[in-house]
């Protein structure tokens, strides 16, 4: 591991073995995991799934361009990772990915965002997350999106979207 990866995996166990016993905790990592398809972009992914192996990450909420990488790489990456692989979308070809996670008390889903689903459908999904338990939605819409999800289902316990900009500073 280097640099910034070294850092993210220390920085995620220091944060969940303070709490171990506690209470309960779930790791997520949001995608994209990878922006190319070149072998340099493929080491650069099973160093990522190493990491997050090592992280002890729970699941991986798969953005919708991670579903190119194919049923094969995907495969490789939930071993090395040992992460269970989420998403709200259904290929055409099968894929080693669920479409709810259960962990203890929680429950995480995977909406596709806009361009996929519409408010109506996701919160709909998101009040069937909810009947099973403390209910997280991953959203890969932005921030008002996660916003209008939240109303649209007050009993989700929290609504994460994936953003590529700048980390909003105010919830």
């Amino acid at each position: 591991m280097h640099g910034g990866i070294r850092r993210r995996v220390s920085v995620t166990k220091s944060a969940t073995s303070s709490q171990s016993g506690r209470l309960p905790s779930l790791i997520i990592e949001t995608g994209s995991l990878t922006k190319g398809r070149e072998r340099q972009d493929e080491l650069k992914l099973d160093a990522l799934a190493d990491a997050l192996g090592e992280a002890k990450v729970d699941v991986v909420a798969l953005a919708p361009d991670d579903l190119e990488l194919g049923s094969a790489r995907l495969a490789a990456f939930q071993r090395l990772s040992k992460s269970v692989l989420l998403t709200g979308s259904s290929s055409g070809e099968p894929l080693p990915v669920q479409n709810q996670f259960a962990k203890g008390p929680f429950v995480v889903g995977s909406e596709l965002g806009d361009d996929y689903w519409t408010i109506e459908r996701a919160s709909r999904y998101a009040a069937q997350l909810c009947d099973s338990g403390h209910a997280i939605l991953i959203t890969h819409g932005g921030p008002d999106r996660a916003r209008a999800l939240a109303r649209a289902e007050p009993r989700l316990l929290g609504v994460i979207y994936r953003s590529s900009g700048q980390v909003a500073l105010a919830p």
